[in-house]
């Protein structure tokens, strides 16, 4: 009996030196957290998004250009608060909101929306950051198996995270 006693000394003895040192490794990677804030693009959908911090630690995206022979140039304008230019129809409309960084893997934001303007509706959204300056956002609806991946690239001009 008293050896059963001595293991369980040792255990929650080991226990208790380990648990502060995984607590730093868990500081550790929250602060590895990486900055996508910046303007992106993807030429397919003709448009780039300006990604910025947006309260609470969340980050939203808004349309800042696109060009006029994109699908979007016929999608209602932002309203007049969000527009930035003239008759551009798109251009203002936030349409990324309420992503979180994941806590364990500093290249992924979780728990976001995306609002498709060409269908009008918000899809449950995650973002994945594939290299410094390639983003891979992923639209679903229930669970991500069910969604469609979209790629954007950086500008480097607009980077706030040294990308250029």
């Amino acid at each position: 009996m008293a050896r059963v006693i001595t293991y369980l000394a040792l255990g929650v003895t080991l226990l208790a030196v380990s648990f502060p040192a995984l607590a730093v490794d868990a500081e550790n990677n929250i602060a590895e957290v990486r900055d996508i804030t910046g303007v992106w693009t993807n030429e397919e959908l003709g448009f780039e998004l300006e990604i910025y911090g947006c309260g609470d630690a969340r980050l939203c995206g808004r349309v800042v250009s696109y060009s006029k022979s994109s699908d979007y140039a016929n999608v209602p304008k932002a309203p007049p608060r969000e527009e930035v230019a003239g008759d551009q129809r798109i251009v203002g409309r936030e349409l990324l909101s309420g992503f979180v960084a994941d806590q364990e893997d500093g290249t992924k934001w979780k728990n976001g929306r995306i609002f498709n303007p060409k269908d009008g509706r918000t899809y449950k959204s995650t973002i994945t950051l594939a290299d410094e300056d390639t983003l891979k956002l992923r639209a679903y609806v229930g669970i991500p198996i069910f969604g469609r991946d979209l790629t954007l690239k950086r500008i480097p001009q607009y980077s706030t995270a040294g990308g250029g």
